[in-house]
């Protein structure tokens, strides 16, 4: 009896493999739902809060590192652009007071044009000379923030940004309502990261990853797609840093610091540089939440979160090995007695 080819079998091994990543990933994102309704806790949510916005931010660098392969080391630089913009359309500071949509859509503008214009002269280097042109761009935006007394208020940043106002319904001091609008956004980056890692932009993303040169011989063209990969990038840290600002109600150069790009780059790492939703999701949960679980060590948390960091690391990178060996994919099938050669017809045609 024949079985059923590798290929297929392949195939569907693969669809069943993403069909639990998509129900997981769903699952997590029911349980953030859930959560403000077991929780009330204002503190907590704020903690969860915050998970959520470096959730968005660790997608949109997951894009960046995990799929196109650039390392970006300034990429909080992009969450600063688009505080800053939605802090400057919807504050005294200049006197407007523009629509919730309008000033979230030109916040995440401002952060994709910040990332062509430094992206079109530096994307061309690689590595580690690539790593220290973006981190410099990260630290070259703060200093701007700081020193721009005129336009963004200096140290002490811009204060009094208008709550949100969607659909009539204004936000106020809870965080249940910040947070609910975090998870939105969250959903909708899932679903468009979801979408770009399994279109032909990812796949030329991946090309170009494992193989610049095999895929500018098929065509791809590495400047334009790694251009677009660091777009979008910006465009979900222009959303987060936008909903950061209306959650904060102020703005101040002392929140894009370049430890926190170290930290989202952590909860990419973390998360294993895949091209999965979920993992990233709890990867911001574990890098954002254990600090504030540990808090009750006071200044010694830090030197505890670190080894718990580096062995989650470790064992994510070596999971594998304590996986069972994988089953043959197919099982060789009997030979039919019809189509083997049969001695006498072997002696025939040694004789003609």
């Amino acid at each position: 009896m024949k079985t059923a080819q590798p290929s297929a079998l392949r195939r569907a091994f693969t669809g069943r493999n993403q069909l639990i990543s998509i129900v997981v990933m769903i699952a997590v994102l029911v349980i953030l739902a859930l959560a403000p309704a077991v929780v009330t806790n204002q503190y907590i949510i704020d903690v969860l809060l915050r998970v959520l916005l470096f959730a968005i931010l660790a997608l949109g660098l997951n894009i960046v590192v995990a799929q196109a392969g650039l390392l970006d080391l300034g990429y909080i630089a992009f969450w600063g652009v688009g505080a800053y913009t939605t802090a400057l359309l919807s504050s005294p500071r200049l006197g407007l007071h523009l629509d919730f949509f309008v000033v979230t859509g030109l916040s995440a503008v401002a952060a994709c044009i910040f990332a062509i214009i430094i992206g079109y002269p530096t994307l061309r280097l690689r590595g580690d000379y690539l790593a220290i042109v973006t981190l410099g761009f990260g630290e070259i935006v703060r200093i701007s923030l700081n020193n721009l007394t005129d336009l963004t208020g200096g140290p002490s940043g811009i204060q009094a940004i208008d709550p949100p106002n969607i659909f009539g319904i204004k936000f106020g001091y809870d965080l249940t309502q910040y947070y609910y609008l975090a998870w939105v956004v969250l959903v909708l980056a899932s679903v468009i990261a979801t979408f770009l890692f399994k279109s032909r932009i990812g796949l030329s993303w991946t090309a170009l990853r494992d193989d610049e040169l095999a895929a500018k011989a098929s065509g791809i063209k590495p400047l334009r797609m790694y251009l677009m990969a660091f777009g979008i990038g910006a465009l979900f840290a222009g959303v987060s840093g936008s909903i950061f600002a209306r959650v904060q109600g102020s703005v101040s150069p002392d929140s894009f610091v370049v430890d926190q790009s170290f930290m989202v780059l952590a909860i990419v790492v973390l998360a294993g540089l895949s091209r999965r939703i979920w993992p990233v999701i709890i990867a911001a949960a574990v890098i954002i939440a254990l600090p504030e679980a540990l808090r009750e060590f006071q200044e010694y948390r830090m030197l505890v979160f670190g080894p718990l960091l580096v062995a989650a690391v470790v064992i994510r990178e070596n999971a594998h090995r304590f996986k069972r060996p994988d089953r043959p994919s197919a099982v060789p099938a009997d030979p039919d007695p019809n189509s083997a050669p049969q001695p006498a017809d072997l002696v025939k045609e040694d004789t003609r």
